[in-house]
């Protein structure tokens, strides 16, 4: 989607804020056994100004596969429903092995044909299984709150 892409300009302006893109960053290059690091706040609060520092981060070192900032001014172009094919192009873009694994299962099924949220989850996680990376790709989705109530179907 047009402009869905984490901006550089927002950085952290408070000791809290890269207090969390430090921990962010230790969770990634560190030993966690969990793959999803979930940060959850208020409207308004410092989480999309965290991701966005966290994604310019690891953009900046080649390790950001993607990163999905979702926008109630941009509801048109930046859908619940584009979340996964973005997320696969962007992976696909970020590493030929994934782009072959990916193609294959497009062979089969198109991402598309369903909107139920955890296939096209599934969709994306079993290409990303069969690689051997030499280390972490950070996938990002930011304000996925805003859009509650479209995923939940109301």
């Amino acid at each position: 989607a047009t402009g869905a892409s984490y901006h550089a300009q927002r950085s952290c302006s408070t000791p809290l804020e890269e207090n969390h893109v430090a921990e962010i960053s230790d969770w990634v290059n560190g030993n966690s056994s969990e793959a999803i690091y979930l940060l959850i706040g208020p409207c308004g609060s410092e989480t999309s100004i965290v991701a966005h520092a966290v994604a310019r981060q690891f953009d900046n070192i080649s390790r950001l596969g993607s990163s999905y900032c979702l926008d109630r001014t941009h509801q048109d172009q930046r859908k619940p429903t584009n979340l996964f094919s973005m997320i696969a192009r962007d992976l696909a873009d970020h590493d030929p092995e994934f782009m072959a694994c990916l193609w294959d299962r497009v062979k089969r099924r198109a991402i598309g044909s369903s909107p139920h949220i955890p296939m096209q989850f599934d969709f994306i996680l079993a290409p990303a299984q069969q690689l051997m990376s030499l280390g972490p790709v950070l996938v990002i989705i930011d304000a996925l709150d805003a859009y509650s109530a479209l995923l939940n179907g109301a």
